[in-house]
């Protein structure tokens, strides 16, 4: 089992070469990646495999300043975001309905996170509506302060994920506690931390995706050219410290994937020293996710419930054991539930079989379904 994820920016054939060998258990995918390409390039491995397809996000980029600018208009500015990257996503629906908000927001003050909590919780209202599954938060390394957690509940209670970045770098210390950047707990495993004060205020925490992890030299030092990995004294110490990252996420049952910054940069990041196509450490990467991938391989299950609205006794009997044990309390808890649809299905198939879980996961909730059910004499 493996939980690190890809992050593609750019549709190279160098790009596909590589998510085709790794088979990575989820892919992030920003800028000229389109669903076509992933389906021509990436996906016919998955199938061929027979491993799961990976599970699928979008970020359409807004720029920071733009996004902070918004945030601090509150539900306008979640209106005008919205507006801004509906269309973008819109496009992936074939493939995923989950998407990114904006991106590290910096909550400077208790106001900073309140409105942001207002801006957001009016964003995951927004797409929820649209149909969409929406990660939110995606703070910067070292964000949001511990202590402006308690201001963020609203938009925790419904957001369907709870993104945050995460990086190293193997050089340094701390200046407040000597404390080696390379585990530093206040920049990895940070969300450890985020989730105590969470739970320490009865507030709701969504599964975690970190939606963006690695090594960036700006931890430690800022004003270099090449500050990824490439940069690094012993830039192959690198897949060690990825492969170290993932056995400490994978027994945490609260984390779903950790997004390596990048498998697949554009031209900008991938000169900054970023990208691991092409170099040793991406090769070795994709052996380690592709044999973990390869380990267990399940067939895909067909849905519960089929095109035709209609329950067999045998899918009747699945979804009854289901609902009685996994379906969360209130409605908009359920629509946090769920992964992705088993290959592509119509959109009013509601519940489907999670190989890599070996479980009936939720894909998305509408009040419809609960009166299909009552009608099937659930």
């Amino acid at each position: 089992m493996t939980k690190l994820a890809a992050h593609v920016q750019e549709s190279s054939d160098a790009a596909a070469e590589h998510l085709r060998m790794a088979l990575y258990p989820a892919i992030k995918c920003m800028g000229n990646v389109t669903p076509a390409w992933l389906r021509e390039k990436v996906l016919p491995e998955y199938d061929q495999c027979g491993v799961p397809r990976p599970f699928i996000w979008r970020r359409e980029h807004v720029e920071d300043a733009q996004w902070r600018a918004w945030v601090m208009e509150g539900k306008a500015g979640a209106a005008k975001f919205f507006e801004s990257t509906v269309r973008g996503y819109d496009d992936w629906r074939s493939l995923t309905d989950v998407v990114e908000s904006g991106n590290e927001f910096i909550d400077w003050s208790d106001d900073d996170m309140r409105w942001l909590d207002e801006c957001e919780s009016e964003l995951v209202r927004l797409y929820h509506i649209h149909g969409n599954r929406i990660i939110v938060g995606n703070f910067s390394v070292g964000w949001a302060k511990l202590e402006h957690w308690q201001f963020y509940g609203a938009t925790l209670k419904h957001a369907d994920f709870l993104g945050e970045h995460e990086y190293a770098w193997p050089e340094g210390v701390a200046a407040d506690d000597g404390m080696a950047f390379l585990w530093h707990p206040w920049r990895v495993m940070r969300y450890k931390k985020a989730r105590q004060e969470i739970l320490a205020h009865n507030l709701r925490l969504p599964p975690i995706i970190l939606t963006e992890i690695g090594w960036d030299r700006a931890v430690w030092q800022t004003g270099h050219t090449v500050h990824g990995f490439r940069g690094a004294p012993d830039p192959n110490a690198y897949y060690a410290w990825l492969t170290g990252y993932d056995a400490r996420v994978i027994p945490d049952t609260d984390v779903l994937y950790a997004s390596l910054f990048q498998t697949g940069a554009a031209a900008d990041w991938r000169a900054k020293g970023f990208d691991i196509v092409g170099h040793y450490v991406g090769n070795c990467l994709a052996d380690y996710t592709r044999v973990a991938a390869l380990q267990h391989p399940q067939p895909p299950q067909p849905p519960i419930v089929p095109s035709t609205g209609k329950l067999s006794d045998a899918e009747r009997a699945r979804v009854r054991e289901f609902f009685a044990t996994a379906v969360p309390a209130t409605l908009k808890d359920a629509i946090a539930r769920g992964r992705e649809f088993v290959g592509e299905v119509p959109p009013n198939l509601y519940v489907s079989w999670d190989p890599a879980m070996a479980r009936y996961e939720i894909n998305k909730i509408h009040p419809e379904l609960w009166t299909h059910l009552d009608d099937e004499a659930m």
